[in-house]
């Protein structure tokens, strides 16, 4: 995969959960999903 690419992924999906998260979308603390966001990170850079 392309490193650009990659990096794309990975900070794209943490900047959305912390969009979602100020628009009150995401009721709970981001914490909570830290494990299983490294997770689908990783499986869709991965891919």
């Amino acid at each position: 995969m392309n490193p650009c690419l990659a990096a794309a992924v990975i900070s794209g999906i943490i900047i959305r959960m912390i969009e979602l998260r100020f628009d009150g979308f995401i009721e709970h603390s981001l914490i909570e999903f830290i494990e299983a966001t490294a997770n689908n990170i990783w499986l869709s850079v991965k891919a």
